[in-house]
């Protein structure tokens, strides 16, 4: 068959067009979708359209691309991880996948993949399987290997084949960070050849599949021969990833281990010989506990990210943010940089000045970094607009009070800036504990006032709480989601309750803590229990992080309103009252000031004197079964209260809960949540 007598070949939603005599475009997904995946539909359809394509003698190039602009592939279906239920069914799957980018990497043919939007896992490594990948500078344009956030690994030839393109060490820091990177960092790392602008792509994957166009082949140093191209060289390069690994997440998760493991021993072999060891490693982890929790999170992310009023936020122009304190100044950061003019107020010309200060020293490394056009940077500071009149407010479509955790304040304040906006103006309030429908009491249309709870530090939390006050309409609470979603956030509606949801159920697993420390362990022992159970720190690392002060207030309101379960502010009084804040004022449980960069701060010298136990700073005598104990009873703790929280309908459901404690405080992902 000639590629001259086939104008159009459609097989579901596959199609063929030939944009040069000599040249076959393959066009990938549903336009009507949303995204584009390679589902089990889509991957039986492009292995019909190789068989007609490999038939075509009279081709010299193929173009693989998206069914539209701005749609290249986000990866494979993850349904299809979540059905897998043994090893070799996992196996099997992998093979399929591996088996389909392995004719395309044998065709005889330039094959081009023209990557326009998200470039993702199956996506990713279907490009690899091409000899020239070109993609465009579009901000929609990501690309990356994120698999090992499933509790897998990269499994259709992606990590077989990037370590063939970039080098090891290269193609490991893609693997295990899951990165998404956009078209120039994959231009400097060499994962792709070509960067154009979007209307370019084209004309650019058209001139290399005719071979008007080829990428120069990249050159070797002799240092990266010997370390890839050497047992002894990629055994050292295994060595420090596996120990990288392990700092950052111990040994709870297999995937990035398995990942090292295969890459490593696959640069030794054939491709087909690695892509044997890729199967064998994906079938074993898909069918994991570890894995299915980790899928389940996903798609609990995701669900969180579709609720809400999207249109609605995506259309907001303008916002203000009253109290230009650490987390009312990178809450207004964040909305600037997400496209909204919004006005940061406060009378305090220093914090005003601090906050700038903040927002461009984040900017610049960014810019630095390459992650960021200086035009970019500049637009963001354009629209943060500090100012000291509080009345300059403009005509805000939302307006996040953030100023000190005082009810008295807070309500001042709302029902001052009820009288300033456009009553269509959402009033929300960033508090951690204050109640929603108290501050709604006296302000007029009290049910635009919703509250939403930034977690510190605002820009790398990625949960907000949305909290319903008694009388908060259904549209607040929608536009809040929304807004969410638009900062990049994962949104959770909850209930008013003291606390709302997170730091409800972190109070008692703190307490627990505190009984832990009278019974014998030392705050060191506690925390490095807490990480041994999966946590990201220990609670009084934790406590120094969030502040003394700020946990105080919050232990006062949770206890008052729950009862001892929430008791652990009495460990917090004596040292407040030595002025010691944790890490914002150099002091708390640690010691911070004068500590080397990189190290365990130790704990503080007057710890044991200020509390009152000898023991806190440096635990004395063996406490073997207290040790033993101490990860599971913290993490029970946890899950008591989360079972209290669900009865009581602070959250929806169970899963949410869960969704809430994994990325609000850090509660072991590949436990999947403590309702789990």
């Amino acid at each position: 068959m000639s590629a001259k007598t086939e104008k159009e070949l459609r097989v579901g939603n596959v199609v063929v067009d030939y944009p040069s005599p000599s040249v076959a475009r393959i066009r990938i997904g549903d336009p009507q979708a949303k995204q584009s995946i390679l589902d089990e539909a889509t991957i039986a359809a492009l292995e019909k359209v190789l068989t007609r394509i490999e038939a075509q003698i009279s081709l010299q190039g193929v173009i693989l691309a998206g069914c539209a602009p701005g749609r290249f592939l986000a990866g494979a279906d993850v349904k299809g991880i979540e059905a897998v239920s043994d090893a070799e069914a996992g196996r099997k799957l992998a093979e399929r996948g591996q088996a389909l980018f392995q004719r395309i990497a044998r065709l005889p043919w330039r094959t081009v993949a023209a990557i326009d939007g998200v470039c993702l896992g199956g996506g990713l490594e279907l490009s690899l399987a091409c000899k020239v990948r070109v993609a465009t500078d579009s901000p929609k344009t990501q690309i990356g290997l994120p698999e090992v956030q499933l509790g897998i690994l990269p499994g259709w030839g992606g990590t077989t084949r990037l370590p063939r393109l970039i080098g090891l060490p290269k193609a490991l820091d893609w693997i295990l960070t899951a990165r998404r990177a956009d078209a120039r960092r994959a231009l400097r790392d060499g994962v792709v050849d070509r960067i154009v602008a979007p209307e370019g792509l084209d004309a650019a994957a058209l001139e290399a599949a005719e071979g008007k166009w080829q990428s120069k082949p990249r050159s070797r140093p002799i240092s990266e021969r010997l370390r890839d191209g050497t047992s002894i060289g990629r055994a050292w390069v295994a060595r420090v990833a596996r120990d990288r690994v392990r700092q950052q997440t111990g040994d709870r998760f297999p995937a990035p281990f398995a990942a090292i493991d295969v890459a490593t021993r696959g640069l030794a072999l054939s491709v087909d010989g690695s892509l044997a060891l890729e199967a064998k490693a994906v079938g074993e982890l898909v069918a994991s506990p570890i894995c299915k929790n980790l899928v389940r999170l996903f798609f609990l992310m995701e669900s969180a990210k579709r609720q809400g009023d999207r249109e609605r936020a995506a259309a907001a122009t303008e916002a203000a943010v009253m109290g230009a304190g650490i987390m009312g100044g990178a809450i207004a950061a964040l909305l600037a940089e997400q496209g909204i003019a919004t006005r940061l107020h406060d009378s305090r010309a220093q914090a005003l000045d601090a906050a700038v200060a903040r927002l461009r020293e984040r900017l610049d490394r960014r810019v630095r970094e390459r992650r960021l056009e200086e035009a970019a940077a500049r637009a963001v500071l354009d629209r943060f607009q500090p100012t000291p009149d509080g009345s300059r407010l403009g005509k805000p479509q939302i307006v996040v009070e953030a100023i000190v955790e005082n009810l008295a304040e807070k309500k001042a304040l709302l029902t001052k800036l009820a009288e300033q906006v456009p009553e269509s103006c959402v009033l929300a309030t960033n508090t951690s504990s204050l109640s929603v429908t108290e501050l709604q009491s006296s302000v007029p249309h009290p049910e635009r006032v919703v509250g939403i709870h930034f977690f510190n530090p605002v820009e790398k939390m990625p949960l907000v709480e949305v909290i319903r006050g008694a009388h908060t309409s259904e549209e607040a609470v929608a536009f809040a989601c929304g807004l969410a979603v638009r900062l990049k956030k994962t949104p959770v509606v909850v209930a008013d309750c003291p606390g709302f949801l997170v730091n409800r159920i972190l109070a008692p697993y703190l307490a627990q803590a505190a009984a832990l420390l009278r019974e014998g362990l030392s705050i060191s022992q506690i925390d490095r229990a807490a990480v041994a159970a999966g946590m990201p720190m220990g609670p009084f690392s934790l406590l120094d992080e969030v502040g003394l002060d700020t946990a105080a207030a919050a232990s006062r309101v949770l206890t008052a309103a729950f009862g001892d379960r929430m008791a652990a502010g009495s460990l917090l009084e004596p040292l407040l009252a030595a002025k010691k804040l944790g890490r914002k004022s150099g002091s708390g449980f640690y010691q911070y000031e004068d500590h080397k960069k990189g190290s365990s701060p130790a704990p503080d010298p007057q710890l044991s004197s200020l509390l009152g136990i000898p023991w806190a700073a440096s635990a004395s005598g063996p406490k073997a079964d207290l040790l033993q104990s101490a990860p599971s009873r913290l993490l029970e703790a946890i899950a008591s209260e989360a079972r209290l929280a669900l009865a009581e309908g602070v959250a929806a459901s169970a899963e949410e809960i869960d969704l809430a404690c994994v990325l609000g405080f850090g509660y072991p992902p590949e436990r999947g949540g403590p309702l789990r």
